[in-house]
């Protein structure tokens, strides 16, 4: 960039206020088109155009080139830009009107095709009086890769103490909660929380140091990415979503169920309720019968999901994993069933793991009750649901809507 300034070198830190390190280190850290981007002959090109019509000495272009720079590494907010560029050049109040155009054009030929790096550079020219006609329509290539695997890219990248992660398993219960904020399922501030949580409730046990840089990590991953579930081509999805795009109210309603099954649940709920008072303990009681009934009576599939969403009241049903060896066995069972012993050590150590969760609530939901995929996985997340409003969201992640197949789906389907 001989024609703005030297990569290697930057303003003196008595200009700038910046910190004195190597620009070019920082600038590795972008995403990789951005980075291509601002390394590119276009830039210098442009750059030159720009600089030329406004007049700028060397010093001023290396200043505004600079400032640029900080803009795209977020080390300046592009609301701040246009401030920041003033207070820097040293320019009289007079020559306010030729700033602004200097800036406008900045923001239109530079800022403008990175703008979903950048923010909303198109608002920000149109509120300083610019013509977005004025300027190339081009925008940088979003990258598209599946939420695991951008989960995955945080977790290997994340540098973390061995005493934070020990191991592959807390490694991949980082991606887990690291691709749960990548689906908005939950905030910043949970992931923060699930970060710092102790490693037998779900969490890792990280310091709230760490925990931010994570956090930091994330925010600076996804920019300039897409996700997706898979890896399909443009015209599949687009052929996708014309056979089978379903609205916000066509989910709700298949979620909801029928007024007859919403009445027979909520009946069945209200008499669980009424016979355990809501005790902890006449509550595993009462939901042990109905999924091993004492007189070999016949299973009452609403009953076994009228149970467990009154157990969901408090997470009842991970207190119940941990402290009735009943509840326990079954998935200790299953696991010894299905010649998964290797994975009991873990499995004691925290029967309330997500991974386990999933083994537990398919089993009642299809084993037991004997629903099928679909409608178990929907009344999963009824009990899932309800667990999140209280700030138990560990299992959020075990069910989605299909879009394709029009029904709720589990992440993680079990062998029955």
């Amino acid at each position: 960039m001989a024609d703005a300034m030297s990569i290697t070198t930057e303003p003196s830190v008595e200009d700038t206020g910046g910190p004195e390190v190597g620009i070019l280190v920082r600038l590795q850290g972008l995403p990789e088109a951005v980075f291509a981007y601002v390394m590119s002959d276009e830039l210098v090109t442009l750059h030159k155009t720009i600089f030329e019509k406004h007049g700028l000495s060397q010093k001023d272009r290396d200043m505004a080139y600079y400032t640029e720079l900080q803009t795209f590494l977020g080390e300046i907010s592009l609301a701040d830009f246009p401030d920041m560029l003033w207070n820097r050049l040293p320019w009289e109040d007079a020559q306010e009107s030729k700033m602004a155009s200097l800036v406008i054009d900045i923001l239109g030929f530079i800022f403008l095709p990175a703008q979903a790096h950048l923010g909303d550079v198109a608002g920000l020219i149109s509120e300083l009086g610019g013509d977005l006609k004025s300027f190339p329509e081009k925008q940088l290539e979003v990258r598209r890769i599946t939420y695991a695997e951008g989960a995955a890219e945080v977790a290997a990248a994340a540098d973390l103490d061995e005493d934070d992660v020990d191991g592959d398993g807390m490694r991949k219960r980082l991606a887990y909660i690291v691709e749960s904020r990548l689906r908005h399922v939950r905030t910043d501030v949970d992931v923060r929380e699930m970060l710092m949580r102790g490693k037998k409730t779900g969490g890792i046990e990280m310091s709230a140091a760490a925990a931010d840089k994570v956090i930091e990590l994330l925010e600076s991953k996804a920019r300039m990415t897409s996700y997706a579930e898979s890896h399909e081509s443009e015209s599949v999805k687009a052929e996708s979503a014309n056979e089978s795009e379903f609205t916000a109210a066509d989910i709700k309603k298949i979620y909801a169920g029928s007024p007859g099954e919403l009445e027979s649940l909520g009946k069945r709920v209200d008499r669980f309720m009424s016979v355990t008072a809501s005790n902890p303990s006449k509550m595993r009681d009462a939901f042990y019968q109905v999924i091993e009934p004492p007189d070999g009576s016949p299973i009452d599939p609403l009953y076994v999901v009228a149970g467990l969403i009154s157990m969901a009241d408090g997470d009842k049903i991970s207190d119940a994993l941990v402290e009735d060896d009943r509840y326990r066995a079954i998935v200790r069972e299953y696991l010894t069933g299905k010649n998964r012993q290797a994975e009991l050590p873990a499995y004691e150590e925290d029967p309330t793991d997500a991974k386990y969760m999933n083994v537990f609530l398919q089993y009642l939901l299809r084993g037991i009750a004997g629903y099928d995929e679909a409608e178990s996985a929907r009344f999963a997340l009824r009990i899932i649901n309800l667990l999140n409003k209280q700030g138990y969201n560990r299992y959020a992640d075990l069910v989605a809507f299909s879009m394709k197949e029009g029904e709720f789906r589990w992440h993680d389907v079990v062998e029955p």
